[in-house]
């Protein structure tokens, strides 16, 4: 799902548009497939992990790669 997702987002993006995923505990396996995946691994004061942040150009250059 998260690869469709990458691959689809950069269509329904403006330029400065930004994507923000949760993977939760499955972020291992995302960094295993992809590890070179440029993107912001935000860190929360409570709880949450496993979220991540793209922008539009990051995701143009994943989907130049890997799309």
């Amino acid at each position: 799902v998260v690869t469709a997702l990458l691959k689809g987002a950069p269509d329904y993006l403006s330029p400065q548009g930004i994507l923000v995923v949760e993977v939760g505990n499955t972020e291992q396996e995302l960094l295993q497939a992809y590890p070179d995946l440029e993107c912001v691994w935000p860190e929360f004061q409570r709880g949450a992990t496993g979220v991540f942040i793209m922008n539009f150009a990051q995701l143009k250059a994943w989907n130049a790669r890997y799309g």
